[in-house]
C-alpha cells in the first residue's frame, strides 16, 4: 500500500508578520478509504480482550486530543476530543458483566464513572489537568488489558501446537 502525503495550506486571516500558517496532512481518498476498511475488520475479528485494549488506546488518544486542543485554545477541538473519549468510557462501561466480573466489574464501573467525571471536568473547564488524571488511569487499565490479551494469546498459541 502507497502513502501518498500532502501538505495543504490551511485557511487563516492574515498571512503578515508573526501570523503562522498552517499546514494538514492530507491522504488520497482511495487509501483512507483502503485504511478504513483495514481498521473494520480488524475490529470485527479481534477478540473481546482486543477490541477492550483498542477501545482503551482510543480512549487515551481522544483524551490527548481534547488536550491539545486546550492548548491550542481550539474549544472545538478540545470538545471533541474529550467527548470522543467520553463515549468511548462509557461503553467499557455499560458493557460491563456485573453478573460475572463481581467485585472486579463494581470497581471497574466506579473507575469508569471517575474518569467520565475528569474528562467532563476538563471539557467543562478547557484544563487540561483532570484529562491528565484520566489518561494516568487509563494507561494503567490499559497495560494490565494488554498483559491480559497477551496471556490469551500465548494461551491459544499452546493449545494451538
Amino acid at each position: 500500500m502507497a502513502w501518498r502525503f500532502v501538505l495543504q495550506p490551511q485557511p487563516a486571516a492574515n498571512h503578515g508578520i508573526g501570523s503562522t500558517r498552517r499546514y494538514s496532512l492530507c491522504m488520497n481518498p482511495y487509501t483512507v478509504a483502503q485504511y478504513q476498511a483495514y481498521r473494520q475488520t480488524e475490529a470485527q475479528t479481534a477478540s473481546p480482550t482486543e477490541l477492550v485494549v483498542m477501545l482503551y488506546r482510543g480512549a487515551v488518544r481522544f483524551a490527548k486530543a481534547g488536550i491539545d486542543g486546550v492548548n491550542r485554545k481550539d474549544i472545538q477541538a478540545a470538545n471533541n476530543g474529550f467527548v470522543r473519549a467520553q463515549q468511548i468510557v462509557t461503553e467499557l462501561n455499560t458493557t460491563l458483566d456485573m453478573e460475572r466480573g463481581g467485585a472486579i466489574a463494581s470497581q471497574l464501573r466506579a473507575i469508569y464513572s471517575f474518569v467520565n467525571r475528569l474528562l467532563m471536568q476538563a471539557n467543562i473547564q478547557k484544563a487540561a489537568e483532570p484529562a491528565e488524571q484520566a489518561i494516568k488511569l487509563l494507561d494503567e487499565l490499559l497495560a494490565a488489558w494488554v498483559e491480559v490479551n497477551r496471556a490469551e494469546v500465548m494461551k491459544s498459541l499452546a493449545v494451538a501446537a
